[in-house]
């Protein structure tokens, strides 16, 4: 088992991806994937990194979404 930030899995692939994000409700954010700039860079190289499956922990229930 690996344990890396998004920033240090370009290029690396694994049979199993553990993706874990964190909610910010005070400033409505996911964090470096929320950013304008290169979060959506940053989520394609998150999700993109699995061989056979990727497994999701998130720290928000579907019904806190708002407007997703």
């Amino acid at each position: 088992m690996f344990v890396k930030s998004v920033e240090n899995v370009q290029g690396d692939e694994r049979d199993i991806i553990i993706f874990s994000v964190a909610y910010d409700k005070s400033v409505v954010s996911y964090g470096p994937i929320s950013s304008t700039t290169n979060g959506v860079n940053r989520l394609n190289v998150a999700i993109t990194r699995a061989k056979d499956r990727i497994e999701l922990f998130k720290t928000n229930k579907a019904s806190e979404y708002n407007g997703w």
